[in-house]
């Protein structure tokens, strides 16, 4: 429901916007999400496993510990807001020539923080395993996005500035109605705690692979936007970010699986364990990919008749990149194994390469071939980065008949 309210926005969005508005709508979009990511530095997904494994141990500790993350990741959320509304005007100027770009950034600023601070709330109810309650959360910003622009659009008041101002407000909006609606979920957030230095200090130490890799992902999954604004316009920015945000649509439905997956793959403990969930896991992602990989034949025709003929050009983009997120988010799943094993370095060093390939690939790729130098760069890093992470996993599940062991943490103090 949320990938197709998505989904439906974006095309109102494209049509509505046309190509280079929608260019600059996707630079200062993208700068909300990567701001918005680094400002959770991974204590999110380090939060969801620690909480997992723990809770049936010591649950008012791993309840104090969730208060104190979540604090955390509010201080965290505002800092990097502030970040972003004091530098608007020189990240605008690096990013594209248009002056309007540093007045989107500033309106951003307030997206930053809301989004954050949502995240925040998503962590600790997928944590505790709340799937409807996080879904709901989802589902309204989703809708409230959805409702707001249409009214907009109704009323001859969409505008560039009016579509960037929504999509800064409703986060907010999500931040009020999730601490009011679910306050009795997120316990004690806002009242005295009193929570050993050495816990924190474990989740942090157990994090610490973890934040690494998230800021690696964070900026690597939108640098193609922002290595196009630099190298080319804010109209090849909008035929890319049209192409990429329709070929998501199949990484959107397969992310929402994981975030229910990963608590789960946390409790494994036994090599049969294991082998029963990557056996299932991967016979899942060769259905899911046969069953949509015939789309790519008809591409054209997706691309006319979703975003119109003024988007002809994104065709040939569409293709290469619906392959790639067709190809690779059908094996996170598998992926999520590396938490498990307790081997975040793994997954650490391999964003970290992935990165390094991306700006590099892209430095060269874009002044040459535009967004299909994006493209390919997109396809090689998630080939390679998910073809290492496959091998390591069956190598390391496989090579033993004992209990995989998992990473310990001190949890006494």
């Amino acid at each position: 429901m949320v990938g197709l309210t998505a989904l439906s926005l974006n095309i109102v969005l494209t049509r509505s916007l046309g190509v280079t508005r929608f260019g600059l709508f996707a630079i200062a979009a993208s700068v909300l999400l990567v701001a918005s990511n680094i400002a959770d530095f991974g204590m999110g997904t380090s939060l969801v496993r620690y909480v997992s494994l723990y809770r049936q141990q010591d649950g008012d500790l791993t309840r104090n510990l969730m208060a104190v993350a979540f604090r955390l990741m509010l201080m965290a959320s505002l800092l990097v807001a502030l970040g972003i509304l004091i530098a608007a005007g020189p990240v605008a100027s690096f990013l594209s020539n248009d002056k309007a770009l540093a007045g989107l950034l500033r309106i951003v600023a307030l997206g930053v923080f809301g989004t954050a601070a949502t995240a925040a709330i998503l962590s600790v109810l997928q944590a505790q395993e709340y799937f409807k309650r996080y879904a709901l959360i989802n589902l309204v910003t989703a809708a409230a996005k959805f409702v707001l622009i249409i009214f907009l659009l109704i009323q001859g008041l969409l505008t560039l500035t009016s579509v960037v101002f929504v999509y800064a407000l409703v986060p907010i909006l999500t931040l009020i109605f999730g601490l009011v609606v679910f306050r009795q979920s997120i316990p004690r957030f806002f009242s005295g705690l009193q929570v050993p230095r050495q816990v924190i200090a474990n989740y942090l130490h157990f994090g610490k692979w973890v934040i690494i890799s998230f800021l690696a992902v964070s900026v690597m999954t939108r640098v193609d936007i922002f290595m196009l604004a630099i190298f080319e316009n804010s109209r090849t920015v909008g035929l890319y970010a049209a192409a990429l945000q329709l070929s998501m649509v199949v990484y959107t439905l397969i992310g929402s699986l994981v975030r229910v997956i990963l608590p789960k793959v946390s409790k494994l403990t036994k090599k049969e364990e294991y082998q029963a969930f990557i056996k299932k896991a991967l016979k899942f992602a060769v259905i899911g990919c046969l069953l949509l990989s015939p789309l790519l034949l008809f591409s054209k025709q997706i691309i006319l008749i979703v975003y119109g003929q003024e988007y002809a050009g994104s065709v040939g983009l569409f293709q290469l990149l619906f392959f790639t997120f067709l190809l690779i988010p059908t094996f996170q799943p598998v992926t999520m194994v590396i938490y498990a094993l307790g081997k975040p370095f793994i997954m650490t060093m391999t964003h970290v390469a992935q990165f390094a390939v991306s700006i590099v690939s892209n430095l060269i790729l874009i002044p040459i071939y535009g967004g299909y130098g994006a493209a390919v760069t997109l396809l090689v890093i998630n080939v390679l980065g998910t073809g290492f992470l496959l091998g390591y996993i069956f190598y390391t599940v496989n090579r033993s008949d004992e209990i995989i062991v998992k990473e310990e943490l001190e949890f006494n103090v």
